[in-house]
């Protein structure tokens, strides 16, 4: 049993089977050219299937060591890792896309005059939609301690595939495509051309082996290139179900494909993901990512990074949904905090969306 790492509701334990979980990790082993001399350095939670099959189950079926860090310790010291890494010599680790953030803004300088990063081989984005700015924050912040950008990887994984679906391949960095964010919000992927709102979709690789994808409308048929729809998988290492829950099995599984609930698009041989199906808003028609949106008010200075909800509200009147925020301050004084709407909703024009509630909240408000 492996709980799915959903957002909202229940966890639902997965269930795997022993062949699963054996074929899975030496596939993936291989597309990572996992060696003897790799050590694989950690903080993710082993009720997770980043944690307890990539950090866990990986090096345990093939005999590479592993360094396993108390999540607790990292949330509240995140400099640890690194700390980690550079002592025990690591050379693989998989974080979720705001560890990127977190890390790069919370570790101060004198956390960092012992650490050394060059034997770090392979640091996979995973669980979360990528996001080039985060990578380009990390590469800054740690390349002067010999992080190589070329380190940089990523991967598309899921609690019902075990794991991984795709991956990066080593030493390639992860394509990178600016595209219309307009366009994408009506489902088509087009390049940028520069006079509008842009977008940086990062791919997440190609199929690993054993893996298939397609992407989909909402009647079930295939899309081409460049066109947005939900992604749907048949894999080797596929889950047999939801253990007590037939209903929500056979929402998800259907002729032997799992239909993810995720979001994204085929380019070539890789696969792009920009959000889920069901946090989706809904605006006129346009589909509005709530992580384009928490990026961009997150960067406006008075909200504390990262702590960002975007959601949609109901309005009965419009027949549609509205844009609300939720994002934590310190700004505590009422004139201060009226500017600070303005420059969030400010900020999220810059994207071409409109948001039409705003609600500030102190630190630590959001759970």
């Amino acid at each position: 049993l492996q709980h799915s790492s959903g957002t909202t509701g229940l966890q639902k334990p997965v269930l795997l089977s022993h062949g699963a979980v054996q074929r899975h990790v030496e596939t993936y082993g291989s597309v990572l050219r996992v060696g003897q001399d790799d050590r694989i350095v950690s903080w993710l939670p082993l009720y997770h299937d980043m944690g307890l099959i990539a950090a866990f189950h990986l090096p345990l079926a093939l005999g590479v060591p592993t360094v396993q860090i108390d999540p607790f310790e990292w949330v509240s010291s995140p400099g640890i890792l690194l700390e980690a890494i550079s002592r025990e010599k690591g050379s693989i680790v998989w974080l979720p896309n705001f560890a990127y953030d977190l890390m790069a803004d919370r570790i101060s300088e004198d956390r960092l005059h012992a650490v050394r990063l060059d034997t770090l081989r392979l640091v996979i984005n995973c669980s979360e939609p990528v996001r080039q700015e985060s990578h380009a924050k990390f590469v800054a912040r740690f390349h002067p301690y010999g992080l190589r950008p070329g380190a940089l990887s990523a991967c598309y994984a899921m609690a019902e595939t075990t794991f991984a679906v795709t991956q990066v391949p080593p030493e390639t960095p992860p394509t990178v495509v600016a595209v219309d964010r307009i366009a994408l919000q009506r489902g088509t992927v087009r390049p940028s051309a520069g006079d509008g709102p842009v977008r940086l979709c990062v791919s997440s690789g190609p199929c690993i082996p054993g893996c298939e994808i397609r992407v989909v409308d909402d009647d079930g048929r295939e899309l081409g290139d460049n066109s947005v729809g939900e992604i749907a998988i048949r894999s080797a290492s596929l889950f047999e179900g939801y253990r007590n829950y037939p209903e929500k099995t056979a929402e998800v599984l259907r002729d032997g494909w799992y239909y993810s609930g995720d979001y994204g698009f085929r380019r070539g041989h890789e696969y792009f993901v920009v959000g889920r199906k069901k946090d989706v808003i809904i605006v006129a028609g346009n589909n509005i990512y709530p992580e384009d949106v928490e990026a961009a008010v997150g960067s406006v200075p008075g909200v504390i990074p990262g702590r960002v909800v975007a959601f949609g509200e109901e309005h009965s009147e419009l027949g549609s949904e509205r844009v609300a925020v939720i994002a934590e301050t310190t700004v505590a004084d009422e004139l201060a905090q009226r500017r600070l709407r303005l420059e969030i909703v400010r900020a999220a024009m810059a994207i071409d969306v409109s948001i039409a509630r705003v609600y500030l909240v102190p630190a630590r408000f959001l759970i």
